[in-house]
């Protein structure tokens, strides 16, 4: 695994983007925006979705996102949780967030189902998710 204190940036730096980008993917799932989800995916990213669909490149994903944001998830609220973070390469990180389903007001339901997500996100620049899995898992926790 890559030591992140080795780089030749800030320690600590490359983890409070990845957090921020956490961040704004759950802020746009509970804006219901597709196109904030989107927004930190590279062109050709794959997503496979808790339905276990395989999704290829940003604008399939931002489509099928649409439709469920505006339809099945339209009620639908979370609250991400950046859970583990391995930087295997100075330019590659792999991110587990648990998603917790939430009110509007962001109060955890309880024994409604979460899911957990990997991200791989690849830093060209500015950090995208290169692929994705995102996968129910049962109620959260207490």
């Amino acid at each position: 695994m890559h030591d992140e204190a080795n780089d030749t940036g800030q320690p600590g730096e490359k983890e409070a983007e990845i957090r921020r980008v956490v961040q704004e993917m759950e802020a746009a799932f509970n804006r219901h925006d597709a196109d904030g989800l989107v927004r930190w995916m590279a062109e050709d990213a794959r997503w496979v979705n808790p339905y276990g669909r395989l999704l290829v490149g940003r604008e399939e994903i931002r489509a099928v996102q649409a439709t469920l944001l505006a339809g099945p998830l339209r009620e639908r609220f979370a609250r991400y949780h950046l859970c583990a973070l391995a930087f295997p390469m100075p330019q590659v990180a792999i991110a587990h967030i648990r998603q917790e389903p939430t009110s509007a007001t962001g109060e955890v339901l309880a024994g409604e189902p979460a899911s957990i997500a990997v991200y791989v996100l690849v830093n060209d620049g500015d950090w995208r998710i290169a692929t994705a899995q995102n996968t129910l898992i049962g109620a959260p926790s207490a």
